[in-house]
């Protein structure tokens, strides 16, 4: 099979990868290393070996892109306060961001940077790491942060 008949058949991937990341910034040059890595995996699949090609091909290229997103540097990383929350939490109307800036602005800023790391991606031991503090106190900031949030939205 050519990798032309490949990608009339698996193009959608990409596209439907770069919404479950929600990837606004750069997306087109997202979108071409996910085609050059889908024209990599082409030639690398051993149906002998491997699940069928669409699974295969999702599979590597979550993958692919999960990786590419954890080698961006520190300071491309955004915050709640330096940007919009509208591109964490899909609310639509004004209230409901009412809400949750409240809510944002009643934890701690260790709670805070937690919260930010977390949505990001970042695993606990990662975040431990990133914060310089050991995994129970990641654990506690994620307890407290449950907790302010159940309290907070039973209100709502």
């Amino acid at each position: 099979m050519l990798f032309e008949k490949c990608y009339k058949k698996h193009k959608h991937i990409i596209p439907y990868l770069l919404k479950k990341y929600n990837i606004k910034y750069n997306k087109d040059e997202f979108a071409q290393l996910l085609l050059i890595r889908m024209w990599e995996l082409f030639y690398d699949y051993n149906p002998t070996k491997s699940m069928a090609m669409s699974t295969f091909l999702y599979r590597r290229l979550n993958f692919y892109l999960i990786d590419l997103l954890r080698k961006l540097p520190q300071a491309q990383h955004l915050t709640f306060e330096e940007h919009d929350h509208q591109v964490y939490f899909d609310f639509q109307d004004f209230e409901n961001r009412l809400i949750q800036q409240n809510f944002y602005s009643s934890l701690t800023s260790n709670e805070k940077q937690w919260l930010t790391l977390k949505v990001e991606g970042y695993k606990q031991h990662e975040i431990a790491d990133i914060l310089h503090c050991s995994l129970s106190t990641i654990k506690n900031y994620q307890k407290r942060v449950r907790s302010k949030f159940n309290a907070y939205y039973h209100k709502y």
